[in-house]
């Protein structure tokens, strides 16, 4: 099995504060470590970019908690 990535853009529903986006990055972090997956989280102007990376199971794994 490879490692395979996805990366996406997308617009926020709501305006985020700093500390929000802190508390986001954490659960990230904490859900992507435990699943195995690694990658990249941007916030900007009311939009994410995110890259995620990984075996093909665990990323998909990943699309269907959010």
């Amino acid at each position: 099995m490879g490692i395979f990535a996805v990366v996406y853009y997308s617009q926020a529903c709501c305006s985020f504060s700093e500390e929000q986006l802190i508390t986001l990055a954490r659960k990230a972090e904490e859900r992507n470590q435990r699943l195995g997956i690694t990658g990249f989280l941007q916030y900007r102007d009311g939009h994410f970019f995110q890259y995620l990376e990984g075996g093909l199971v665990r990323l998909r794994f990943h699309r269907m908690q959010e």
